[in-house]
């Protein structure tokens, strides 16, 4: 008897998980809701943040060389190369707390006219002095991600600007900003969408006949709209 097995599916032999937990350096204790993204560049996969007790897992992904990036406010970022073969990875990630007197921003960039978050603006922060002219101290900048969000991390005390680049199709509504930085603090960033063309376009109406009063069965076709950001003109 010859047995003939047909097999349809996709075999995935080059993928593994990395899995693991993040600690604080100093205590040893479970850091809660830091956010831990994989090949930043790319969509897939989405950034994970930890458990309440640190754990943290991504699965599958495939064989070869991976950069993760692990952050949380009050602590210094990580970045790594993780070499992922056939086999499981797991790894505890200990983040070292900022020195006292640094602080963290936090800022939310929106649409200001749905309140939906934007990703991909870059928010910098830039150290100015008494007449508003750059004095050094400046961070590295940070970019939102899907929920809108992005950190700058490390801020000496002193004072800022702060300002947000919008990714493209989009325009800045309120976008700067200038505060005294003495504790952790949070900003938000309102972004509006370019303009565009608008095209109306009535059929079923002769402006001739039925020039006064309501019209029956018109049909209103707008063109130039993208129905998936939401918005109402």
């Amino acid at each position: 008897m010859l047995l003939l097995i047909v097999w349809s599916g996709t075999l995935s032999l080059n993928a593994a998980s990395f899995r693991g937990q993040v600690i604080d350096a100093e205590t040893g204790f479970p850091i809660e809701r830091a956010k831990i993204t994989i090949d930043e560049q790319f969509v897939n996969p989405p950034p994970e943040s930890t458990s309440l007790f640190g754990f943290f897992e991504f699965t599958p992904l495939p064989a070869g060389d991976h950069v993760f990036k692990v952050t949380r406010g009050g602590y210094a970022p990580v970045n790594e190369i993780l070499l992922l073969g056939a086999e499981d990875s797991e790894r505890v990630i200990e983040l070292t707390p900022l020195s006292q007197g640094f602080f963290d921003v936090s800022g939310k960039v929106a649409c200001v006219m749905t309140g939906l978050p934007i990703p991909g603006a870059i928010l910098t922060a830039t150290k100015i002095d008494i007449n508003g002219q750059p004095s050094g101290g400046s961070v590295d900048p940070a970019n939102s991600d899907g929920t809108g969000f992005a950190m700058l991390q490390g801020l000496e005390p002193g004072r800022y600007t702060f300002q947000v680049q919008p990714p493209v199709g989009w325009q800045v509504h309120q976008g700067s900003s200038v505060g005294v930085i003495q504790t952790d603090q949070s900003l938000t960033f309102l972004l509006k969408p370019n303009q565009g063309d608008l095209n109306v376009n009535v059929s079923g109406y002769d402006p001739a006949e039925e020039a006064i009063g309501a019209l029956k069965d018109v049909i209103i076709e707008v063109t130039g709209l993208d129905p998936g950001r939401g918005y109402e003109n």
